[in-house]
């Protein structure tokens, strides 16, 4: 059996692990942090339960498709709950919108705000499953290089994903709302990206949104990562933590293994799960690195994020499980974050409470609050920073939601961009990867195997088909085939 080690469990790791396991493979893995998962790990403190990454169980067809290749399912390790609703909206006029889980609800919505907006919310929806059905052609596919593409069929079915427009551009050919326009546009966010540089086809994601509905993970996110672990295991992957990759050795242009703080693991092939940037220019030495610093510092990264973990003694009412809330400047917003290179004076940002779904998340009558607020990555962080941007968050919440935070504070902790850095070696602090802008997608991601190293490959949100828990999986399943072929 061909040795193989997996620098990382996050996701992209832990599924690489199992897909390589199964394919006999011999398969260590070694992650730096106590935890599985990378950022989906968790944080508890005084009986409150937090998830760190990510909270949104979204695609859920990625999962069981995972799962099925292994002649399992996702229930032989975590219960999933349904929401309803999907999430709550308050727009900063004081509007409270609940999106339910059903599209006969959204379109009351939709036409309550826009006179006619539910005939053109039909065929929004039917272009986006229309879209979404594609994806098998488009995600589950390697992009290496240009031949990958000239393929007529597809080019044809990419013209009609509308991978060529804007999502912003494309969402206002059908309404004119621009509340509508931000329920549509939103998930742009948790691409990396804006909807003035994300490409159309993510539209895609109303579809997953309003018609296969929003999910939660009994227990947390983690208990998704946990059982990719378990998999791994199962198939006799050997997963060590805490044990930091330091450098990867490279002899004649190919990789004979891995120094770790704890030893050096031979490898015939080695996977990096680890930041791309820190793989290349931390682990590597200069002359096997890919990427000069000049071609970094053109790509667009996706934002850092402030973020806040307080457990809060009382209920607070006016909250669901997922909540956004959306400032009337939307577009200065994005411009903050990926043009100016600030913190947002007047951010929109997300709050998710599990406690609302989940009782094991929060002592009784008490709540588990994380803040999400999109920054830009690679700026100044410092305590002073921290807790003046606390102060302006928590009270901007708490009167949004009538409740003194800072009252009923039981834990509180803020994380940011020097802890990504500390954590998940992220470069420059990022939250996400690279942003799924516009020549930043499909071909244009980066490769998932070294330019200068033979036997090196990449898993990870930096790569195709990029940032999420389901890309990662996906990305996972298209590196394991390829390896397969090659070495297999």
């Amino acid at each position: 059996m061909k040795k193989v080690v997996v620098i990382g469990a996050g996701f992209g790791g832990l599924s690489t692990a199992c897909y390589l396991s199964k394919y006999g493979f011999d398969v260590t893995v070694i992650e730096k942090n106590p935890q599985v998962g990378g950022r989906a790990s968790i944080y508890k403190e005084s009986g409150f339960l937090f998830d760190k990454g990510p909270s949104w169980y979204l695609m859920p067809e990625v999962f069981e498709r995972f799962f099925k290749n292994f002649n399992k399912n996702y229930n032989d390790y975590y219960k999933l709950i349904k929401l309803d609703p999907n999430y709550r909206l308050f727009f900063e006029d004081g509007q409270v919108i609940d999106i339910p889980s059903d599209i006969n609800g959204i379109n009351d919505i939709f036409e309550n705000l826009e006179k006619g907006s539910s005939k053109r919310l039909k065929e929004y929806m039917d272009n986006s499953t229309y879209q979404y059905n594609l994806i098998d052609k488009f995600l589950y596919r390697k992009y290496e290089n240009l031949k990958d593409i000239i393929d007529i069929k597809l080019l044809i079915d990419g013209l009609k994903l509308n991978i060529f427009h804007y999502m912003d551009g494309y969402v206002k050919q059908f309404f004119k709302n621009k509340k509508i326009r931000q329920i549509l546009e939103y998930t742009t966010v948790f691409l990396g990206s804006s909807p003035y540089n994300t490409p159309a086809f993510y539209s895609i994601m109303s579809h997953v949104d309003f018609k296969l509905g929003v999910f939660y993970p009994s227990g947390g996110f983690s208990e998704v990562a946990k059982s990719y672990a378990e998999l791994a295991k199962e198939y006799g992957s050997k997963i060590i933590l805490e044990n930091q990759a330091t450098k990867i050795v490279v002899k004649n242009g190919k990789v004979i293994g891995v120094e770790t703080k704890n030893g050096f693991y031979d490898a015939e092939i080695v996977i990096s799960n680890a930041d791309f940037y820190f793989t290349e220019n931390s682990l590597l030495e200069p002359s096997y690195r890919s990427f000069e610093q000049r071609y970094w510092d053109r790509k667009i990264l996706g934002p850092s994020a402030f973020l806040i973990f307080l457990g809060v003694k009382g209920k607070i009412e006016k909250l669901k499980h997922h909540n956004l809330y959306l400032v009337s400047d939307w577009e200065e917003h994005f411009k903050t974050i990926f043009d100016d290179k600030k913190m947002p004076d007047n951010p929109s940002f997300y709050i998710s409470v599990t406690s609302k779904t989940d009782k094991i998340t929060a002592p009784l009558n008490d709540e588990n609050l994380f803040v999400l607020v999109p920054i830009a990555s690679g700026i100044k962080d410092d305590e002073k920073i921290r807790e003046e941007y606390y102060d302006k968050i928590v009270s901007k919440i708490s009167k949004i939601v009538d409740y003194d935070l800072k009252g009923n504070t039981i834990v509180k902790r803020i994380y940011s961009i020097n802890d990504f850095i500390q954590d998940y070696n992220s470069y420059k602090g990022n939250a996400l990867g690279l942003s799924h802008a516009k020549f930043q997608t499909a071909i244009f991601r980066l490769p998932y195997k070294s330019k200068k190293v033979k036997n090196l490959f990449f898993v990870g949100h930096y790569t195709h088909p990029g940032i999420g828990v389901p890309m990662v999986t996906i990305a996972a399943e298209v590196l394991s085939n390829e390896i397969r072929k090659i070495y297999g």
